[in-house]
């Protein structure tokens, strides 16, 4: 089941938009601005804020046992993932949010 890579582009924030670019291969992984995905920062970047926003669409589901690991922005979101019993490490990284 192929995933899609929808990097945001265009004027606005929205993955509807009719200037997104969609892709159905994983060779095209290369399309994506991994520098900027992977900085600490991505206002270094030219439209970098919206490049960190790119979506993977994926059909269907994914199995939990295919999640590395979850990322969230405060304690309490970490908690309650802990509560629900998530079967996976659980990171707090309030700066990949805005």
């Amino acid at each position: 089941m192929p995933a899609v890579f929808a990097p945001r582009e265009g004027p606005h924030e929205d993955s509807v938009e009719v200037d997104a670019k969609f892709f159905d291969n994983l060779a095209d992984l290369k399309e994506l601005d991994w520098d900027c995905l992977y900085a600490d920062r991505w206002n270094d970047f030219d439209d970098g804020k919206r490049t960190r926003c790119a979506e993977i669409l994926v059909p269907g589901s994914v199995p939990l046992s295919r999640v590395a690991r979850a990322v969230v922005s405060n304690e309490p979101l970490r908690d309650e993932l802990t509560r629900l019993r998530w079967p996976t490490r659980v990171d707090v990284r309030p700066e990949g949010f805005f």
